[in-house]
């Protein structure tokens, strides 16, 4: 495999490879590998209060203590939500165990959740169903998002619920169609295992603009999608 391609962006698999192995087995305490991955925070498949904070160690900072109390006060919805997410990978999900999905997504519609967007949210759930549901973040975005030759077109009236029904079958698209790819480089996780799917976002990382997670933050604010 010569080229590896997220959304609408390609790039050389070697170079790829080299980068998803450097944040995976570098350590020294200068990837939010292993931190983000190996936070304990609430216990089971339930999203806790402790979970609410995991996004930090991926560089998302809440606005404010309002935020949290925001996030805390809708848990119950939140786990309604997520008590109804298949028992699958993204890879093996069907159309319609998208739904859920797409149903936990819209609750950041009107009103939505103080101080709250998809790059939080993401990153809480990721960690509960890490082998179904994407993390996101503006290179995410920066992948999928554009103008020719990209999944989705550039629409700033559309609403959270929108972009994940286009969002998630083109991610998914993405996950299947190089899956030996991202499994092997999954593989490099020695301390503390990730899915390929978590490892399509350390590309998309790469992938989706400037920055190296060694100096940028990992998550910034999300575009109006």
């Amino acid at each position: 495999m010569n080229i590896v391609q997220v959304g609408g962006v390609t790039a050389n698999a070697a170079d790829i490879s080299a980068k998803v192995n450097r944040y995976l087995t570098d350590g020294g305490g200068r990837w939010s590998y292993p931190a983000y991955d190996s936070y304990p925070g609430s216990p089971g498949t339930a999203i806790g209060p402790a979970d609410l904070l995991a996004p930090a160690l991926l560089n998302v900072r809440m606005k404010n203590v309002g935020t949290y109390y925001a996030l805390e006060g809708v848990l119950g919805q939140l786990n309604e939500r997520l008590d109804a997410f298949p028992e699958k990978s993204l890879r093996d999900a069907e159309a319609e165990d998208l739904k859920p999905l797409v149903h936990f997504i819209e609750i950041l519609d009107s009103p939505g959740i103080h101080g709250s967007r998809l790059t939080m949210l993401a990153k809480i759930v990721h960690r509960k169903r890490p082998a179904l549901f994407p993390l996101y973040d503006s290179h995410v975005w920066k992948c999928y998002v554009g103008g020719d030759g990209f999944p989705l077109p550039v629409d700033n009236k559309r609403t959270w619920g929108h972009f994940a029904e286009a969002w998630l079958p083109a991610i998914q698209r993405d996950l299947r169609d190089q899956w030996d790819f991202w499994q092997d480089l999954a593989s490099l996780a020695e301390e503390t295992p990730v899915t390929p799917l978590r490892v399509l976002d350390i590309a998309a990382w790469f992938m989706g603009g400037p920055g190296d997670p060694e100096t940028s933050t990992e998550a910034v604010t999300d575009p109006d999608s």
